[in-house]
């Protein structure tokens, strides 16, 4: 197959986690299809750039507040990578609600699937690894 730039507008990826279990049971696996935009290269390094940018001004403001135990550090509250998953996230496929129904996909499914540990974490890695090409999870098992 030829490769047509500019073709790729979204990708669609399996997340896969555990769900917590009792002491001494193993634990079930879950999973559902996340379908996320699909930036250039360009946009990847802009986002970076903003996130070193933000890591950069925190490090100034505790530097700032170790020099002078007066001065009240200037720390802004950002979780970029939430930031730009809810931005990017283009649809939820296989979430469930108790009685078995699949859940519409909108802000109040992706609000329950951040607020679970174990999907936000997995939400997360599936992100990392299709916008930096690293996969924690390989990282992980080395």
């Amino acid at each position: 197959m030829a490769f047509v730039v500019g073709k790729i507008e979204s990708v669609k990826r399996r997340v896969v986690f555990e769900l917590p279990a009792d002491s001494g049971k193993k634990p079930e696996k879950a999973d559902f299809v996340a379908e996320f935009c699909y930036h250039d290269a360009d946009k990847i390094k802009d986002r970076q750039k903003s996130m070193q940018d933000l890591i950069e001004r925190v490090h100034r403001e505790v530097a700032l507040s170790r020099k002078d135990p007066e001065y009240e550090p200037d720390i802004p509250e950002a979780d970029f990578k939430e930031e730009y998953i809810r931005e990017d996230l283009l649809n939820l496929d296989g979430c469930m609600d108790e009685d078995g129904n699949e859940i519409e996909f909108g802000p109040d499914l992706v609000d329950a699937v951040l607020r679970d540990r174990s999907s936000r974490m997995a939400l997360i890695d599936t992100w990392d690894e299709l916008n930096t090409g690293r996969s924690d999870a390989k990282k992980r098992k080395n």
